[in-house]
């Protein structure tokens, strides 16, 4: 059995999707590890660990540094991090090694990227492509720098670089698009709500400019119908949540929009509990995105949440009556509109919507891709 190791630094912030991706790698016959480093009180620590059935599991290596020392000799540290990868991909004879955007530590990385060549298969993955553009001007100098140092010194040694595309690009022979994807058994429809004098809206998402919501906050503020209208956004706070909060303050809706700190993916379903719909990207225009490629479509639909969107998932077929798209502009949410949508609705709508997220929103095809194009040899996932 091949085993893969999937090294995501940021693993806390895309847990969902790194476990997600290894419990298809398990399907496809890997046994399947992650990974990380984290800060815990004092250190950073640094561990790998199993993944069994999308889950995170017995820790096999760990790994502790001084965090006060590791902020101010970070490429001492981070090298010593990539070598302790290295070693441990060696002695456990892993031959496929995934590895998600490194972003500014890939500057510490030359030496773990050569040492791969002769121990096993390498795919690099790029969340995103082309890159989100900053609105700062030292973050798009530091991605032109890091992309810089990527295709000269990292992408040469690369068996595949993996990219969600945003957009329709030429891609270079080694790159290999891919559609984000979900572990759908993970995620529980629950029951239809009733529509009596609330209409509840509900977004998870780790909130950035682009989401848009606050076409939500002033489509909530022009609505004159029936319903009361409720917006809960679970996110860690930051700047755009504050944002959120200062209009939702200015418009006199603090009882309607209402922010919750961010939940882990176990109680997602408990917190979209009585929500009628959910909230997807709605400002991707401001990026320059043509393509949606977050997560958040495909778990609506394993939620069995129908949702509003701006621009399509390639996943999903623009036809799909269970999802409704708005203009790509600034205008506020038509929830006139939208709740006579979404009353249009059959009655067995979250059964169909998690049926057709197991069926089709998971890895299993991407992977089935990597195989094809790493492991001749193998035969395909049934």
């Amino acid at each position: 059995m091949r085993k893969i190791l999937y090294i995501n630094l940021s693993f806390m912030n895309y847990q969902n999707k790194t476990l997600a991706q290894l419990h298809s790698f398990e399907r496809a016959g890997f046994l399947t590890y992650a990974g990380t480093m984290e800060r815990r009180q004092e250190y950073v620590v640094q561990t790998i660990f199993e993944v069994r059935q999308g889950r995170a599991g017995r820790e096999v290596a760990h790994w502790e540094y001084d965090a006060a020392l590791f902020k101010t000799r970070s490429r001492i540290y981070l090298s010593d991090v990539f070598k302790h990868f290295n070693g441990w991909i060696t002695e456990n004879k892993i031959e496929l090694v995934y590895i998600r955007r490194l972003l500014q530590r890939i500057f510490f990385s030359d030496k773990f990227f050569r040492a791969m060549k002769n121990s096993a298969k390498v795919i690099y993955e790029l969340p995103t492509y082309p890159l989100d553009p900053s609105d700062r001007l030292s973050d798009r100098f530091n991605e032109r720098v890091e992309m810089m140092y990527f295709k000269l010194f990292v992408e040469p040694g690369l068996d595949l670089v993996a990219v969600c595309l945003q957009k329709d690009c030429v891609l270079p022979e080694k790159y290999l698009p891919f559609s984000n994807g979900i572990d759908a058994q993970r995620y529980k429809p629950g029951k239809i709500p009733e529509l009596k004098e609330e209409f509840r809206c509900i977004a998870f998402a780790h909130v950035r400019y682009w989401h848009g919501y606050e076409r939500v906050i002033e489509g909530i503020k022009k609505y004159q119908g029936p319903y009361t209208l409720r917006f809960d956004i679970y996110s860690n706070e930051n700047n755009t949540t504050e944002e959120l909060k200062k209009a939702a303050a200015e418009y006199g809706l603090m009882d309607n929009i209402v922010l919750h700190e961010a939940v882990p993916l176990e109680e997602m379903s408990g917190a979209a509990a009585g929500c009628h719909i959910g909230i997807g990207g709605l400002a991707y225009h401001k990026r320059g995105a043509a393509l949606d490629t977050s997560l958040k479509s495909k778990e609506y639909a394993a939620l069995g949440l129908p949702f509003i969107y701006e621009v399509p998932d390639m996943s999903i077929n623009e036809n799909w009556p269970y999802h409704f798209r708005i203009p790509q502009d600034d205008t506020p949410i038509d929830f006139e509109k939208v709740i006579l949508w979404y009353k249009s609705l059959p009655p067995d709508y979250k059964v169909k919507m998690h049926e057709f997220a197991a069926a089709y929103l998971q890895y299993d095809t991407e992977v089935r891709d990597i195989k094809n194009r790493l492991f001749k040899s193998d035969r395909s996932i049934n």
